[in-house]
């Protein structure tokens, strides 16, 4: 157990997210093998494995306050979409240790850092070159954000910029559901999964984003991918945690 403290299921947080979308092969994910629970399979378009990547925002009037950078690979079990996440590092110490323990979400630590430039082009329709980034709850009406991502030793991990477009959808309600192989399977020892089931209200919008991963770096494997898809989700209201199997 950690010594951060952290609240007890469920999370009840606010906030900005940006995902995109790719195909990539699956033996190129790292630490795949290890997150996917025993009973679970992915889902595979032309023989590759559908990622989503994934930066949030979360705000400073909820349960925690934080910024995320993950790795969700869409999978099923028994007919039941679930998101498996091998990869994700957020900025403090108390989210880390909770995503843990609560959850068996192999969260790390890392630093976020407001970059300052900017993408000059609007976002004018969904996907965009390559990348997506953090949308500051602080300031809502800011379309245009960039940012950086190191390891605690200063080693980066990516930069990424975006700029928001037209409003697609008014508070989409969304489930997503989350299944991961329990911690100490990784190191060979015990058996067990968990799984969360959890809650998003949004409105969705359309962005441009880029998507500049350091090479050598944990997202190189990225380098190259083109996102299918590019979307913001703001004003997220988020529950987490709600109905977790264990």
């Amino acid at each position: 157990m950690s010594d951060a403290a952290y609240p007890p299921e469920p999370w009840f947080l606010a906030g900005q997210m940006l995902v995109s979308t790719f195909l990539v092969e699956p033996g190129d994910i790292p630490g795949l093998d290890a997150a996917l629970p025993d009973g679970h399979r992915l889902v595979l378009a032309c023989g590759r494995a559908v990622v989503g990547v994934a930066s949030v925002t979360y705000g400073a009037r909820e349960m925690l306050q934080y910024d995320e950078l993950l790795v969700g690979v869409l999978t099923h079990a028994r007919g039941a979409l679930r998101v498996t996440i091998p990869q994700i590092w957020v900025s403090t110490e108390q989210s880390a240790a909770g995503g843990r323990e609560l959850w068996a979400i192999p969260k790390h630590v890392a630093t976020f850092t407001p970059d300052g430039a900017l993408l000059a082009a609007p976002g004018s329709g969904p996907g965009g070159s390559r990348v997506a980034a953090p949308v500051p709850e602080r300031d809502p009406h800011r379309r245009g954000v960039s940012a950086q991502v190191r390891l605690p030793d200063g080693a980066p991990i990516l930069r990424l910029a975006a700029h928001l477009g037209a409003r697609l959808l008014p508070r989409l309600p969304l489930t997503l559901t989350t299944a991961q192989r329990a911690l100490a399977d990784h190191a060979g020892s015990g058996v067990g999964s968990i799984t969360s089931r959890n809650r998003v209200h949004a409105d969705v919008r359309c962005v441009r984003v880029r998507w500049d991963v350091a090479r050598p770096g944990p997202l190189a494997w990225l380098a190259g991918h083109r996102p299918l898809l590019s979307l913001a989700l703001t004003d997220a209201v988020i529950t987490f945690g709600r109905d977790v199997r264990r």
